[in-house]
């Protein structure tokens, strides 16, 4: 069962389908779930007409913060937590529990796999959309951090890449701490949000980010490699939590 957590803005989106559910297809690599398969999944196209950009400008300069604020120093810390290395601590506090790479290296293999086919989707449908970001739009909107070695790209604001990762990477810790699924699902959905916080996306591309994280999740859920890494990651957990003594070897194992 998915949740899907509607935000307040949620009918600012109200687009016409782009036909190109099928074609975006990741390189053949052995070390991802759909190796090279296109999604079904069907982006709305952004709406452009003046009213629906002003409503979309107006909530992101409502949502930037002001100085010292609680939420922009979030919203900076998850700007700067994309890959999976970075973004699994960003989950500790909904997870209750510390999570890094070095002590959750099978949920990281996870992460790292699924979030690699997540920005290949992700990065498809904006090269095609080519929408401007809020900060490009409206210069009284400030983006809050811009990486200074991959910095953001002005015409690649639909869908956010970001919005797809952190609700990927809830979706999958949900599945393995099925505990703390609220808290990690909400979470997920703030971490997109953020990116309306910090300027960079608009509430629909953080939206349909979300939507084509869940679309991905659904379409993997039969893939044999993404059911071997649930096993080790659910293991890695047991093991943390005294509920198992060793990993299966299987989970070890060369290749693995």
């Amino acid at each position: 069962m998915i949740d899907v957590i509607r935000p307040r803005w949620f009918l600012v989106l109200v687009g016409l389908p782009l036909a190109l559910g099928a074609v975006a297809a990741a390189p053949p690599s052995p070390t991802r779930y759909l190796n090279g398969a296109a999604l079904t999944f069907t982006l709305p196209t952004a709406r452009a007409d003046a009213g629906t950009t002003e409503l979309e400008l107006t909530s992101v300069r409502a949502a930037q913060p002001g100085p010292w604020s609680a939420r922009g120093d979030e919203a900076i810390a998850d700007a700067k937590a994309f890959g999976a290395p970075d973004l699994i601590g960003r989950f500790s506090e909904a997870a209750q529990v510390q999570l890094t790479p070095a002590t959750r290296p099978m949920l990281l293999r996870l992460l790292t796999r699924a979030l690699a086919e997540v920005s290949h989707y992700s990065e498809f449908y904006k090269a095609v959309a080519e929408r401007k970001r809020p900060y490009v739009e409206d210069s009284s909107v400030k983006l809050c951090y811009d990486n200074p070695q991959h910095k953001l790209d002005p015409l690649r604001s639909y869908p956010s890449g970001h919005a797809a990762n952190g609700y990927a990477a809830a979706l999958f810790l949900a599945d393995v701490m099925p505990g703390r699924r609220q808290a990690l699902l909400a979470r997920g959905m703030r971490y997109g949000e953020n990116r309306v916080v910090c300027g960079a996306h608009h509430p629909s591309d953080v939206l349909e980010g979300q939507l084509l994280a869940i679309e991905y999740y659904r379409e993997v859920q039969p893939s044999p490699r993404l059911t071997a890494d649930l096993v080790c990651a659910r293991a890695e957990d047991a093991v943390i939590n005294n509920k198992l003594a060793a990993l299966p070897a299987s989970c070890t194992a060369p290749g693995a």
